[in-house]
C-alpha cells in the first residue's frame, strides 16, 4: 500500500507502432500520463533514438489529470526494408515507465524521373526558361508538391502546369541556371522536392553547356 500522498506514475499506451512509412516522412503519435496516486507527479523524458525527432512536452506534473505526450519520427536517411525501435525513458517521483516507438521504413511505391530541355545550355543564349519534365510511375503528377522544388538547391520555379496526369512541367529562370553552372560538355544538374504526403526526392539529369566565343 501506498503511504499517503505519494504519486504514482501512469501512462498508456506503452508502444507507439507508425505502421509502414517510406523515406522522408513524419509522422506523430501521442500517448498519456497521469498520476494514479496523491501528491503531485513530476516527470521527464529521455533516451530516444536520433530518428524520434521530438518528445513534446519532455516533462511535466499531474495530480490526477491525463497529460497527452505528442512524440514525432522522422524517417528521412533511414534505410529501406527495416524495422526501427527504441526506447523513451520515462523518470518521475512516482516510479519509472518506458515507451517503445516502432516503424517499418519500406520503399515507395512510386518513382519520378526528369528530363531537361534544352540539352545544350548556351550561355549567350537570351532564351527564357530551362524546362523539366517530371514523369511519375505508380501515381499521378498533381502528387507532386511543386512549389516545393528547387534546381540546383537554388533557382525556385516560376511556373508549373501538368502536361499529363503522369507528367509534370517545370520552368525555371534560364539565367538563374546560367549564372551558377560552368561551361563543360557535362553538367550535372539536380531537382529536389517533395511529394504532398511529405516524402523527399532528388533527381538528377545532365546537360552540355557551351560559351560560343570562349
Amino acid at each position: 500500500m501506498n503511504p499517503p500522498f505519494e504519486p504514482v506514475l501512469s501512462y498508456s499506451p506503452t508502444h507507439l507502432y507508425f505502421g509502414d512509412l517510406i523515406p522522408g516522412i513524419i509522422a506523430e503519435k501521442t500517448f498519456e500520463i497521469w498520476n494514479s496516486g496523491n501528491g503531485t507527479l513530476e516527470y521527464s523524458f529521455s533516451g530516444w533514438a536520433t530518428w524520434v525527432a521530438s518528445v513534446d512536452p519532455t516533462n511535466g506534473t499531474g495530480t490526477g489529470e491525463y497529460d497527452t505526450i505528442t512524440v514525432t519520427i522522422d524517417t528521412t536517411g533511414l534505410s529501406t526494408h527495416q524495422n526501427y525501435t527504441c526506447t523513451i525513458d520515462i523518470v518521475a517521483n512516482g516510479g519509472k515507465g518506458v515507451i517503445h516507438p516502432y516503424v517499418t521504413v519500406v520503399p515507395p511505391l512510386y518513382s519520378l524521373s526528369l528530363d531537361i530541355d534544352p540539352d545544350t545550355l548556351n550561355l549567350k543564349s537570351k532564351g527564357g526558361w530551362i524546362t523539366a519534365y517530371l514523369t511519375t510511375e505508380g501515381a499521378n503528377a498533381e502528387d507532386i508538391d511543386a512549389s516545393s522544388l528547387l534546381l540546383n538547391d537554388i533557382v525556385e520555379p516560376a511556373w508549373w502546369d501538368i502536361q499529363h496526369e503522369t507528367i509534370l512541367m517545370v520552368k525555371f529562370d534560364r539565367s538563374a541556371l546560367q549564372d551558377i553552372v560552368p561551361v563543360s560538355d557535362s553538367v550535372v544538374v539536380k531537382i529536389t522536392g517533395k511529394w504532398k504526403g511529405g516524402a523527399s526526392f532528388e533527381l538528377l539529369d545532365d546537360l552540355k553547356v557551351i560559351s560560343p566565343g570562349q
